[in-house]
């Protein structure tokens, strides 16, 4: 690199650096070569690359985005509350067989 592309370089400011780090990244070449294609001093563009990405980190959100999902609606459920006042509550998607046994165990106690 010559001496037109340091001076070439002291001459940019914050905004243009910022528009080659973008082409930069977005061509898909090394540093080199794209410093070498614009006439850029590749210690400066090191530089200010590192400039930029450390102004992008420390303005990012602190945040996080969460999504949150509406509850689902209750599905239906069988609610017995036995003369002890213990309630039991069986909802729609318990297993048949589940519930026969539940039941039976109740018959079968002195509640």
């Amino acid at each position: 690199m010559g001496e037109r592309s340091k001076q070439r370089s002291k001459k940019l400011n914050r905004e243009e650096w910022r528009a080659h780090y973008a082409a930069w990244v977005s061509s898909g070449e090394s540093q080199a070569t794209y410093c070498e294609r614009h006439g850029l001093n590749y210690a400066a563009f090191y530089y200010w690359r590192t400039q930029l990405r450390q102004r992008s980190e420390q303005s990012k959100s602190r945040f996080e985005t969460l999504t949150v999902q509406s509850p689902q609606p209750a599905s239906p459920s069988i609610r017995i509350h036995l003369p002890n006042g213990i309630q039991l509550s069986i909802g729609a998607s318990a297993e048949f067989g589940l519930v026969r046994d539940v039941l039976q165990l109740l018959r079968g106690s002195a509640c």
